[in-house]
């Protein structure tokens, strides 16, 4: 995916897949002003189809060595599988490997924050009912009896 936002990005992306002289025909064509981003949009289609071209004639690694050094936003499509086994997930210290009963090990995010220079990790989910005699009792001051009562009867499960 390439995003172009400003006319830094535009440019940039001109230079990088050479369709400088394209661009300026097609503006000079059509009598508008890419330097503008609402023209830029409204011609979005056909700027899309100038640059396809370079995209096609090149390998994702040289797409990514051509706009790394660009103002460009770009990243390549990728699963969320992908995603979640790369680098950004499985080196970023925000992120832990979680064991969730029932479901197994996954990475999960932590705190944003970091204190003392870590971010707490997660922890798993409870399972259904498990907290529910203590919030019972906490809460609405049940006693155990009530709590037998209620299970008995299969209001609540604990």
């Amino acid at each position: 995916m390439v995003v172009t936002l400003t006319g830094r990005h535009f440019r940039d992306l001109v230079e990088v897949t050479g369709t400088g002289a394209a661009v300026s025909a097609l503006a000079e064509a059509l009598g508008v002003d890419f330097g503008s981003e609402g023209e830029r949009y409204r011609y979005r289609e056909v700027l899309s189809g100038l640059f396809a071209t370079w995209f096609t004639d090149h390998t994702a690694e040289e797409i990514t060595a051509g706009l790394s050094d660009t103002t460009v936003l770009f990243e390549r499509y990728r699963t969320f599988a992908e995603v979640a086994a790369g680098p950004k997930v499985t080196a970023n210290p925000l992120f832990s490997r979680l064991h969730q009963p029932g479901l197994g090990e996954y990475f999960a995010p932590g705190l944003p924050a970091a204190f003392d220079g870590t971010h707490p990790g997660s922890a798993p989910a409870p399972a259904l009912g498990q907290d529910t005699a203590d919030v019972l009792e906490q809460c609405l001051g049940l006693t155990s009896a009530d709590l037998e009562r209620l299970t008995s009867a299969k209001t609540i499960g604990c």
